[in-house]
């Protein structure tokens, strides 16, 4: 009879008991009652945080994208302090490495915004006025984000989670960059290294074409 089984119960029979239905957006009703126990007044410390993630990795089916979904949303509704919210990155992090680590084969940096393609690609793919987006990017953004403005450190931010995972900036992540730098309000130097990687990106492909070598490399 030791240790608190909150939090553990698994699907019986119906799945209404095992899901809450949010802005028709399915998520771990376990996990949202468990938020709420261990929150006090809206917020939650470092060991709550550690708690939901033991919750979902003990109970040794790996954490699921219901799941995952969950707990980004526990993350956005709840106020955390610093260390619960390295706590809940760390965790998001491992959790989308975890399936992609033997394909990315660098293993070095944080594993911030590395979630690969898993399955369906509508885990990976946002589309937006029927454009496709990286939806890790988007979130990631969101994130990083201070009242609909980002930052110098942001943006870099955002520039190394995709420098970082080794298979170069795909055309989806330019036009995601591109998206955000569209829907955010970048201080001048945020704009300053969103351009400078978009214009190393995008020059990398025509470079070989051009043949004057001689560009100023400032920075």
């Amino acid at each position: 009879g030791s240790g608190s089984g909150s939090g553990k119960r698994k699907k019986s029979g119906s799945s209404d008991d095992y899901y809450q239905i949010i802005d028709g957006v399915k998520y771990d009703r376990a996990l949202l009652e468990m938020a709420e126990e261990l929150s006090s007044g809206g917020k939650l410390d470092a060991a709550a945080a550690q708690r939901l993630w033991e919750s979902r990795v003990a109970d040794g089916r790996g954490v699921t994208e219901t799941e995952l979904e969950t707990l980004r949303y526990i993350m956005e509704t709840y106020k955390l302090d610093k260390k619960a919210q390295a706590a809940m990155d760390k965790g998001l992090a491992a959790a989308g490495g975890a399936k992609s680590r033997s394909l990315g084969g660098s293993g070095s940096g944080s594993g911030s915004g590395k979630r690969k393609k898993s399955g369906s690609s509508d885990d990976y793919y946002q589309i937006i006025d029927g454009v496709k987006y990286d939806r890790a990017l988007l979130e990631m953004a969101e994130e990083l984000s201070s009242g609909g403005k980002l930052d110098a450190a942001a943006a870099q931010r955002l520039w190394e989670s995709r420098v970082a995972d080794g298979r170069g900036v795909t055309e989806t992540e330019l036009e995601t960059l591109r998206y955000i730098m569209e829907t955010y309000k970048l201080d001048k130097k945020a704009q300053a290294a969103m351009d400078k990687g978009l214009a190393a990106a995008g020059g990398a492909k025509s470079r070989s074409l051009g043949g004057s070598g001689s560009g100023s490399g400032s920075g």
